[in-house]
């Protein structure tokens, strides 16, 4: 084995291979809790380097190197040829200068190409394993509901409350009544995911039209909604209580969508709650969850 002074390269390219190690174990470990993804990458690229500090050192005193040193075929010993001492590894955690510490000797094995390519797969693999992680993560924030507890984004207006997995965009739509040259107004709040969409629609329609009774208000509202939608077709529909309220759930199908929700009748304002998926994950999916969450202020 042979002593060098000057081994800053190799240190800077085992650190990165170290920090790759524990940003694939730190991503793991998030799949065990409701964060945010964008929130988490930030976090971690804060709190990786200092709480490598720590986990490096109890490698230097137990091991006298690391996995990425020992990737690159470094280790550090005292001048007595002893590993480390927790304070001094902890200490020299904290810094990667190439500047020589007294009392530590940087330590080389013999380089050869099969263990520089080798560095180099291990850091490739954790870096793309916590890239595959993470879009995994993203994808199931489509199927969020799955989970006992799910990130929410509370969306509070005068007329309801409403929990999405996602920051949601309000828009002012028509909806083309079938058969007839006239077109209904009304209001949508829409949060998605990678494949799924939460979506809350409402409108306020005139008292006389409370003279058709509430089901078959809910029916025929449920009829308009699908036959302005080319080739849906339905597939369950059941008269239902939300929170004290008359509702109507519902499944149709679109293509290679389904579409399952409730509408709620509340006053003279009728509210459609939908989650639109695609048939595969239909088994997968529980909407329920965003649906439950659908509440008056102060109810």
């Amino acid at each position: 084995m042979e002593t060098i002074k000057n081994s800053y390269f190799y240190r800077i390219v085992a650190r990165l291979i170290d920090y790759s190690f524990l940003y694939l174990i730190a991503t793991a470990i998030s799949f065990l809790f409701s964060v945010h993804q964008e929130l988490f990458s930030l976090i971690a690229g804060f709190a990786i380097p200092v709480a490598f500090a720590p986990i490096e050192a109890v490698w230097l005193t137990t091991l006298g190197t690391t996995p990425g040193k020992a990737l690159c075929g470094l280790s550090v010993r005292d001048e007595e040829g002893k590993k480390l001492s927790f304070w001094a590894a902890l200490k020299r955690s904290f810094f990667i200068g190439g500047k020589k510490r007294p009392g530590q000797v940087i330590h080389i094995e013999q380089r050869t190409t099969a263990r520089t390519i080798l560095g180099i797969c291990f850091a490739s693999v954790c870096i793309f394993a916590s890239l595959f992680l993470t879009a995994i993560k993203d994808y199931q924030g489509g199927l969020a509901p799955l989970k006992k507890s799910w990130s929410t984004h509370s969306y509070v207006t005068e007329k309801f409350e409403v929990e999405f997995p996602k920051k949601p965009v309000e828009e002012e739509k028509q909806l083309d009544v079938p058969d007839t040259n006239h077109t209904i107004n009304y209001q949508e709040v829409r949060s998605e995911t990678r494949d799924v969409s939460y979506a809350v629609s409402y409108l306020d329609f005139p008292k006389k039209w409370r003279l058709l009774g509430t089901g078959t208000l809910l029916r025929k509202s449920l009829e308009i909604l699908i036959s302005a939608e080319e080739g849906a077709e339905l597939v369950t529909q059941k008269v239902v209580m939300h929170q004290n309220y008359p509702a109507l759930d519902f499944i149709y199908k679109r293509a290679d969508q389904e579409i399952k929700g409730r509408m709620v009748l509340i006053g003279t304002t009728l509210y459609r709650l939908a989650v639109s998926y695609p048939n595969e994950i239909s088994e997968k999916l529980n909407p329920s969850q965003f649906i439950d969450s659908f509440k008056l202020p102060g109810s």
